[in-house]
Formats: structure tokens, sequence, C-alpha cells
């Protein structure tokens, strides 16, 4: 049994009867609300998909962002977050920024959605948030990634478990920034960008796409950087992952499985990474970054090369053209496809579900989500559409079922309050 607490907010993970005896137990000590099985976590909607998939999204909090940004459906959509002929810069000689939002205030409710289910943009939402001085170039890539929303506000992550061990994509890209004009007086030009993927059982859990905090003397380096940041994450997870199989808790293998980019000299990293030895010219960098050794002698960490069409982690550190970025999209975030299987909010015997065919009725259910989804997190379904129908199915696995709970002196109104009001 695994309880999981964020302020107010808990789940409860555990077998069918000790669930109901949990939740009774915690009920004698502490004032709770028993809030059934989860659809609706911090602001976070989450889906049972059929197939054993779970999908989570935060549609609410996107509607919120294109409401502050003064969008409607005239609105022309875009099909990548950035452009990607252009990399943004400070931009200092550029015409002020006028807008009627809040460009902070924007900034921050798309950190709160990229770290929770939208990977897709985590580039180009840091870039934006680097800038404390925005102008005019700044606010159109804000504007450019509302429009990316606005064409893909029902998506999200589609969690598909695999029996597969923890896995680290790391990449670079190495002095990405750099711009002659702006080199003598801005020192990022110089940095490089690090962007690495966490997995389990074939699922993101952790993500992240930063510049460096010092400056890489080559390809080989900021490589090196890069996977030794993206391990210090990964080695504190598989210390918790030990930590809970010694408390009984059955996990998969905790053995990590590192990916690194392999192109042109990017083999040096790998090289470095694997064998013990110091050389001249990388003494400094075995010094700093030879953190993750023992982990490597002791066969908890492999390192892997893999193609450059097939490293997931590059989507975190450029932007890239529509194909690349489509692909690299869908093997990172998952594809939703079938029938959206969903279960519905209610105490712990509810056992209520809904089938929905989901390639015949997505405008429908996008407007339902609009009129209604801003007050609730429920699938409704109107009973006059041909193309919809509901129907009871069998219980969902009884071996496994989650409630949420929370004490209900500070139960909220509304959860959208979690993510922050936003002002046109």
């Amino acid at each position: 049994m695994m309880l999981a607490v964020y302020i107010d907010d808990c789940i409860l993970i555990a077998k069918t009867e000790q669930l109901k005896t949990a939740v009774k137990e915690i009920a004698e000590s502490f004032k709770i609300t028993d809030e059934g099985q989860v659809d609706e976590y911090l602001g976070v909607k989450v889906e049972k998909l059929r197939e054993n998939r779970i999908k989570m999204s935060q549609p609410y909090l996107i509607e919120q962002i294109l409401k502050g940004l003064g969008f409607n459906e005239r609105t022309k959509v875009k099909r990548t977050p950035a452009i990607a002929s252009k990399i943004l810069h400070r931009d200092k000689e550029g015409e002020e920024m006028q807008t009627d939002w809040d460009y902070t205030r924007i900034i921050g409710q798309l950190n709160f959605l990229e770290k929770s289910t939208r990977p897709d943009i985590s580039y180009a939402v840091h870039l934006c948030a680097r800038f404390s001085n925005p102008k005019a170039s700044h606010k159109m890539a804000v504007l450019r990634i509302g429009r990316y929303l606005m064409a893909t506000r029902s998506e999200g992550l589609i969690l598909e478990p695999k029996n597969s061990s923890l896995e680290l994509w790391c990449d670079a890209d190495f002095s990405g920034n750099w711009k002659a004009e702006d080199a003598h007086t801005d020192r990022a030009t110089a940095k490089s960008r690090t962007g690495y993927i966490i997995k389990y059982a074939g699922c993101p859990i952790m993500w992240a796409s930063k510049m460096q905090t010092e400056s890489a003397l080559s390809t080989t380096e900021a490589v090196f950087i890069a996977l030794s940041e993206g391990l210090r994450t990964t080695i504190l997870i598989m210390n918790m992952m030990e930590e809970m199989q010694e408390q009984g808790i059955s996990m998969m293998n905790s053995k990590a499985k590192i990916n690194c980019k392999v192109f042109k000299n990017n083999s040096g990293a790998l090289n470095i990474a694997s064998m013990p030895k110091l050389r001249p010219r990388t003494k400094y960098i075995n010094i700093k970054y030879w953190h993750f050794r023992e982990h490597l002698e002791q066969g908890k960490i492999t390192i892997h090369p893999v193609s450059t069409k097939d490293q997931i982690a590059d989507i975190l550190t450029k932007p890239l053209a529509e194909k690349d970025f489509e692909e690299l999209k869908v093997l990172v975030m998952g594809k939703e496809q079938g029938e959206v299987y969903t279960v519905l909010k209610g105490s712990v015997g509810n056992n209520e579900e809904e089938y929905i065919p989901y390639g015949k009725n997505k405008a429908v259910l996008n407007d339902e989500k609009r009129d209604k989804g801003m007050k609730e997190f429920k699938t409704r379904v109107h009973s006059t559409s041909p193309n919809v129908f509901s129907a009871r199915g069998k219980t969902p696995s009884e071996d496994s079922n989650k409630v949420a709970m929370k004490p209900r002196k500070n139960q909220l109104n509304e959860r959208g309050s979690n993510e922050g009001d936003s002002d046109s």
C-alpha cells in the first residue's frame, strides 16, 4: 500500500480490500473526503484508456492560458511550439513589448503545464522564461506557443506501461545559442543546452530542458555534462526504488539503462563515461563529472549508443521542423487511439463506466469540455448524438484501485485555483 501526499491532497494506492480498510482507518483519525477513483489530481485530468493505458492532460489550464492571451476560435493555430529556423536571443536593441496580458503570469502557467503533462513544449517555454526584460520578439514566441496549444489543447501524456526498467535519454545542443553579433556582450551565447527524459516502465516520469551552467569546449564535453546532469536525478530515483523494494513494494528491474546520442565525435562522451581512464585533454571532465563511476562499476548503470533519429531527448534541446517534431513527440508522449475508457468519479464501490468511440466524436467531446468541463472533471455524453454511446462494463481490475482524499475543512471549491488565475 502506498500513500502519496501533496499538502492536503492525497492518493492511496492499494488492493481493493486493503484500500477499503485503510480509508476507514484514516477516517477515524482525520476528517477526510473520499473522492473515489482518481479522475483529477492537482489540476491534472486522469483518464483510463483501453488496453491498460492512461491519459494525463490539463485542458482546463490550457483554456486559462488561451483566454489570458486573448485567443478565440478564429485564432490561427501552429503545428510546432517554436520556429525551427530561428533561435530566440535577448534582443537588447529590439522593440519594446506592448501587450494587455502579463508575461510572467503566462510563463508561470506554461511552466506548470510543461512540467506536468506537456514535455513537447519544454524547450520553447524554458527559452521564453529566460528573459526578465521581454521584448516584442519574446512576446511573439509566447504567442507561438499559445497557437500550438490551441491546436493541441486536448492532448496530453499517454502512459502505456511496459516491462522495461528505468531509462535515461539525454542529449545536448553544443553552443546552440551562438550569435556572433551578441557574443561579446551576452555570455549565454557560449552556453550549451541539456535535455533529458527519464522513463520507467516505458512511461516518461521526469524531463528537463535547461541551459548548462558552464561553457563546454566541445560537443563531447557538452554531451558528457548532459549525461552527468541527467544521472544526478536518475540515481536519486534508483535509490528511492531500492528503498521501496526493501519495504516490500514490488518493482520492475531497477537497473538503469542510459541512452546517449551518438553523432560525429559524440562517441568520445561514451568512451569517457564507459572507460575509467584519465586523458590529459579531458582530465578536468573526469574529475568533475565522474560522480556516477561507482554505479557503473557495480553494473547498476549501463551506457548504450543511440542513433540521431531515435534520440527522443532531441526534442528538448532545439527547435525542430514539423516532421521531426511530430515523430519525436509521439515517441515521448504516446499517441491516442482506439476507444476512450473513462472511470467516472465516485466512491470506492462506484463502478460506472462509459465507452466513447474516440475517432468519431472528437469535436463533440471538445465542445462539451469547453462548455461544462471548467466546473467538474467528468466525461459527459450527449444522448442525442448518433456517434456517442454509453454502456456499463465490467468492474475495473480489482487487484489495484486508487482513491483520492483530502480534508473536508480545506477542500477547495474549484480545482483551477491550483493552477493560478489568468487575466485577459
